[in-house]
């Protein structure tokens, strides 16, 4: 299962993070930091699988007599599965068990994914059209889990949202510019 993915800049910026498990801010800030300090720095002929070990999860909800549960501090063994396109690093968390070629392709699925949305896709892509960018995440994965291997059907998908996107546009524009319409009225 896929815990979180990242898109991460040369620059140490993360620029997308889209998270699977339930974790504080202040935990997602900690990872955040962890993984631009250990995957930007390695050099390109070093593997893009990384061991590693996430800190511990969040406390689970309150028992039933409203005490709070305990915190765990057990750390989970992760695996990082990363690839740099041009000047952004897509980072992946697996679990221990899982296959990280697999890992490898869905990271390449997505990327051809947004390079054949956006035309040769690039860092400001990613920054300006952030939307997308999550729509074609969320085509792609469903709970940490591939749920689409057709690049197709996710641009086929994509392409009919921004259909929908600009009818609903054009309807609200006319809806302003008609007289006697509610944006006419005060709230």
């Amino acid at each position: 299962m896929m815990h979180w993915m990242m898109l991460i800049s040369r620059q140490g910026k993360v620029r997308l993070s889209k998270w699977f498990d339930a974790s504080t801010t202040a935990q997602r800030a900690t990872i955040m930091r962890d993984v631009v300090t250990l995957v930007l720095p390695r050099p390109s002929v070093m593997c893009n699988v990384v061991e590693w070990t996430s800190p511990p999860p969040a406390p689970s909800s309150p028992s039933p007599s409203g005490a709070p549960a305990p915190p765990s501090s057990a750390s989970l063994a992760r695996k990082l599965i990363y690839r740099r396109y041009a000047s952004l690093y897509f980072v992946l968390c697996i679990s221990d068990g899982d296959n990280e070629l697999s890992a490898l392709e869905t990271v390449h699925l997505y990327v051809e994914s947004l390079d054949k949305y956006f035309g040769h896709v690039c860092e400001l892509d990613v920054i300006f059209n952030f939307d997308r960018a999550y729509f074609l995440a969320d085509e792609l994965l469903l709970g940490g889990h591939l749920q689409e291997t057709n690049r197709a059907t996710v641009l086929r998908n994509a392409r009919a949202e921004d259909e929908l996107d600009e009818k609903v546009g054009s309807f609200q524009r006319r809806m302003r510019r008609s007289p006697g319409s509610r944006s006419d009225f005060p709230c």
